[in-house]
Order: structure tokens, then C-alpha cells, then sequence
């Protein structure tokens, strides 16, 4: 092991090799599976041993760059721990966990691969009882999102629901959030607990009115079209009877549908 792929004992300032993210970012206390293809992001992964499996994931700002380089990049990142790699032809996939919030401080190298040295940065939580009432708000609201149909595992969502450090588990419902990669930043820059859960709980607010009126929509759409399916059908019994009393025949049948496709034609105002 170098020294540029180890931490310096005794600080909370590391040097390790980074891998840039197009779209989205990976929180502290979440897993992954992310998929590595460019040469830049191939070269760090590779580089990871059985003792070396630390590395820095960070967000650019333009998922169109192919090559970031420092102003490419966000300041803030993720220390996560690729547990498990899968090398195929053309690419990596790897099972990575997030840690912690780091600091960008300064880019030691851009190529063949990025090295950063990075400060952890330490979250604090200063309104206890404020923190309290926030934290059972928020896991009552995801409950709500969950049964009106916000799609979360299983496991992932018993696990929010006891047994996580309030900065776990705001974190943990961040990841399952359907906003911007900036959004998410956003989040991830912030270290005040309290603030966090506050974004958050906006967020998810913001999702749930969205499925309200997607349920809305759908439920809407259905009763339409269950409406025009009974129509449908009370019409052609009509006409089975109609033909079976002898009210109504093959020629009246065929009149009654060239008048109904008349009705449907667009005619233009000049001929």
C-alpha cells in the first residue's frame, strides 16, 4: 500500500483515489450498485485490492463531460467502500457503501485517474427535542408515501423504520428521493441534522402531492373508461335484442354504422 492510497494516522484528512459520478451521488449510510466505464473511473477501481477498497465518489455538475476534471467536480463527496467488484469487457460493476461527508481540499492528480485529499466532514445536531419531532413526522410521512405507492425495498424500508441514527436515516430517505442530482447535493453539502430533515421533509412532501394526483389521474381515467366500456356494451345487447325481437335489421344495422363514422369525419370549411 502507497501512502497515497492510505490515510494519514491520526486525522481526519485522507488522500485516496476518486471516481467521478455523471448523474446523481451516493449518501453516507447507503448502498449502491454502480456501473464504471470510463477509463478514468476504470483506473481507481482497478487499482482496489483486499487491503485498499476506499475510495471517494463525487458528482459533477455536467453529466455530458466525459473527462472531469476539478471544476467539473462538486467540492463535497461521498468516502465510500467498494464491497463487492464484477469485471465484465467493457466495464465494472461494483457494490459500493457509503460512509461518510468529505471535503474536497485539493486535486492531487486528474489523470490516469483522480486523486484527491479530502477532510471527513462531522455532522452536527444541536435541537435534540426538535430532532425528535422531526424524525417521527418524517418516518410517519415516508410510511404514508410508501403505501400510496412510492416504490422501496422491503428491508430498506423496516430498517428506516427503527434502529438508524436520525442523520441515517434522513440520509437514508434522501437516496430514496426522486429529485435533481443538484437537489441531492444540496443535500449532501449539508451537516446540520436538523436542517437536513427539514429539506427533506419538504421533498417528500412534495413527491406525495405528486401521487396523490397521479392516483387522481388514474383513478379518473378508469372511471372514464369503465363508463364508455358499460356504454359499449349495454349498446350491443340492445342491438342483439332489437335483432332478436325483430325491431331491427342487417340493413338498419349497417345504415347505423355508416351514420356513426359520418359523425366521426372532420369536414374542412372550403372543398
Amino acid at each position: 500500500m502507497t501512502e497515497e492510497q492510505s490515510p494519514q494516522p491520526e486525522s481526519n484528512i485522507l488522500i485516496l483515489d476518486a471516481i467521478p459520478i455523471r448523474e446523481g451521488l451516493l449518501f453516507p449510510s447507503t448502498e449502491s450498485v454502480l456501473s464504471f466505464g470510463r477509463k478514468l473511473s476504470l483506473n481507481a477501481v482497478k487499482n482496489l485490492g483486499k487491503n485498499k477498497k476506499t475510495v471517494v465518489l463525487i458528482s459533477q455538475k455536467n453529466p455530458q463531460v466525459n473527462l472531469p476534471e476539478a471544476q467539473d467536480l462538486y467540492d463535497v463527496g461521498t468516502l465510500a467502500i467498494v464491497e463487492k467488484k464484477l469485471e465484465t469487457d467493457d466495464n465494472i460493476n461494483a457494490l459500493v457503501k457509503g460512509i461518510s461527508r468529505v471535503k474536497i481540499l485539493r486535486f492531487i492528480a486528474t489523470s490516469p485517474k483522480l486523486i484527491v485529499e479530502v477532510e471527513k466532514l462531522t455532522e452536527t445536531e444541536e435541537n435534540a427535542e426538535e430532532n425528535k419531532a422531526l424524525v417521527t413526522h418524517l418516518q410517519a410521512e415516508f410510511r404514508k408515501a410508501v403505501h400510496m405507492g412510492k416504490p422501496v425495498e422491503f428491508l430498506s424500508f423496516m430498517k428506516l423504520m427503527g434502529g438508524v441514527t436520525n442523520g441515517e436515516l434522513v440520509d437514508q430517505i434522501a437516496s430514496t428521493l426522486t429529485i435533481k442530482t443538484e437537489e441531492k447535493q444540496a443535500l449532501l453539502e449539508t451537516t446540520d441534522v436538523t436542517q437536513r430533515l427539514k429539506i427533506v421533509l419538504a421533498h417528500l412532501a412534495h413527491e406525495m402531492k405528486v401521487l396523490e394526483i397521479e392516483k387522481d389521474v388514474v383513478h379518473k381515467t378508469q372511471e372514464k373508461f369503465d363508463k364508455h366500456m358499460r356504454e359499449s356494451v349495454l349498446r350491443e345487447r340492445l342491438k342483439t335484442i332489437q335483432k332478436e325481437l325483430g325491431d331491427i335489421d342487417d340493413e338498419e344495422e349497417a345504415a347505423d354504422e355508416y351514420q356513426s363514422k359520418l359523425k366521426k369525419l372532420k369536414i374542412g370549411s372550403e372543398l
